[in-house]
Parts: structure tokens; sequence; C-alpha cells
């Protein structure tokens, strides 16, 4: 097992815990792989030898391409440099390690969160697991792509193929609200829907607000942690206006700063 450092307390390492410091001040909590881990920690080098060997396995496999924004580049890099390997959260969360290839588990499936099972059929952006709210995935596009996405084959195949239009997908969203009216909420999902302009955000939770059947509405995102500028004050407004409940996705205090 790898050995790591403690992350300190405030009391330890400051009230603010690092969040908004340069990535480097708060990288301490990594030491250096000990010679009894099993599986060494790639060196930068390899970085490219597995990221070409993950190209060929997400196109034989239907998995999402690697795809990162600038602004996330910029702290893979710094830790990169910080840590000297590609072990750290940031990097493993972005990029393939060998650990990709080689670790396996029993009966693993494509569909592990048994997502299509509770689609309506022929409508793969409707996701209905409870009887009182629902998942609206109202585009397949993300800033950046997880490694560790649990919804890549849905994702995947909305890109080899054209998708329906916003329009379309709003009209199927209000049918299948309309027949099953105990649905109070509806999460917008994704891939991310802060990629969809103000003006289709604002279309979208103007037809959620006519219906009466529909009291909350919450929003899933990643975007702000790959590319703040999405998260636009126009956006802010809308989701404010339609008294939205915003979710952050964020995996590691890393990701966390002042932009």
């Amino acid at each position: 097992m790898n050995k790591r450092k403690r992350n300190p307390p405030p009391s330890e390492g400051g009230a603010r815990g690092g969040v908004g410091r340069n990535i480097s001040q708060v990288l301490t909590i990594y030491a250096e792989p000990q010679p009894s881990d099993p599986t060494p920690l790639s060196p930068p080098s390899r970085g490219g030898e597995i990221l070409s060997s993950y190209e060929r396995l997400a196109k034989s496999q239907g998995l999402l391409p690697v795809k990162v924004t600038p602004f996330y580049k910029k702290k893979i890099d710094e830790e990169i440099a910080t840590l000297g390997h590609t072990g750290g959260p940031l990097y493993r969360a972005m990029y393939p390690v060998e650990e990709r290839f080689t670790l396996r588990a029993p009966g693993e499936v494509r569909d592990w969160v048994d997502d299509r099972a509770h689609m309506p059929e022929g409508m793969n952006f409707l996701i209905q697991k409870y009887p009182d709210r629902m998942l609206f995935l109202p585009t397949s596009q993300c800033a950046a792509h997880c490694l560790y996405c649990f919804r890549q084959d849905v994702l995947s195949e909305n890109k080899d193929r054209p998708e329906p239009g916003l329009d379309e997908k709003l009209e199927a969203l209000l049918r299948h609200l309309r027949k099953h009216p105990q649905t109070r909420e509806v999460i917008l999902s994704g891939g991310d829907p802060l990629m969809l302009s103000a003006g289709d955000l604002e279309k979208v939770f103007a037809a959620l607000r006519g219906v009466d059947t529909v009291t909350d509405i919450r929003v899933h995102s990643r975007a702000p942690v790959f590319a703040p500028a999405i998260l636009s004050d126009s956006k802010l407004r809308l989701m404010a206006e339609s008294r939205v409940r915003f979710v952050f996705h964020i995996i590691h205090p890393y990701e966390i700063c002042e932009e």
C-alpha cells in the first residue's frame, strides 16, 4: 500500500487549508512511493506511451477520449512538477495510468449504475430510477472528460451519432412529466448542463417552471472546476430566478481556487 502523509488540519495548515493558494504549496500530503509499493507510480515520461494505449482502448471499447481544458491542464502540470510522477489526484482523474489496463473486478459491466434500464425507450436523455425525481440530460457535451465517468457508454454513443435537439428533448421531457405527475424534482445532469448557452438554460428552466407538479429543479456541474468562466453571471442569475439548487462536482481540494 502506498504510504501517504496525512492532510494537516486547519490548525496546522492554516484556516483556509490551502484553498486559493498555489497548488505546489498544498501538495505536501504526498510522499515518494516506498520500495514495497506493489505498483510504482509512473514518471512523467511514461505518460505519452500510456495515453497512446488508452486512445486505442477507448476506440475499441466505446470510451470517451481524453479531454482536458487548458485551465485544468495547468493545475495538472504543476502537480506533476511538484510530485515528480503522475500519481497525483488531478492527473489520475483525467489521464490513464497503468492500472487502467491491469486492474479488473469480477462481473464488470458497461452500465454498472443501471441507467439504461431506467430510460424510456429510444430516449437516452431521460433517466428515472425513483418515482419522485428524474434526470434530464440536455446535452452530451462536457468541458472535459473525467476518467471515472460512469456514463461513458451513453455519452460516447451520442458522440458518434446525431443527437436530438434541445427542443425535441424538452418536448419528450414534458410528455414524460405529464405521464408521471408524481415526479417532483428534475435534475439536470449530463454531459454538463452548464455547457448550454444562457439562452438554452433559460428555455429549460421556463419549460420546467410551467409544469405544476415539478417543485424542484437541480443542476449538477463540474464545468466550473475545468473552466470557471463557464459559470457566468447570466447563468447564475437564471438559476437564482428559477430557485435552482446548484451542485458543484468537486473531487479534491486541489481543484478549489480563487478563480
